[in-house]
């Protein structure tokens, strides 16, 4: 889980293709992304108290779970953005289901 929290910091400073320096995010990204981040913790921590090894609809439930978590954390991050396109949300959505993975 310390990944996954260093992956949501440094994903709050998401780097404009435009400009040199990052983009701060406003308090509500920030309120969003921790919000989102205490809510997969926890469903996520149920899941896995079912047993040393989870059936294979758990391990679906929490597949999805981490999708679920990684689309709002991609929205809470670029939503209200100057992005015109969804490809960076496609983006953020991308590496945070890669760093999920590298988490397990």
């Amino acid at each position: 889980m310390r990944s996954v929290l260093a992956f949501m910091v440094a994903a709050l400073f998401v780097t404009d293709a435009r400009a040199a320096e990052p983009i701060k995010p406003t308090d509500a990204q920030t309120a969003c992304a921790v919000s989102a981040l205490t809510e997969y913790t926890r469903a996520n921590l149920a899941l896995m108290g079912t047993g040393a090894i989870m059936p294979v609809e758990s391990q679906i439930a929490q597949r999805r779970l981490q999708e679920d978590y990684c689309l709002r954390l991609a929205h809470c991050l670029l939503d209200g953005s100057k992005f015109s396109t969804d490809l960076p949300i496609r983006a953020e959505f991308a590496t945070c289901l890669s760093e999920e993975a590298k988490e397990k």
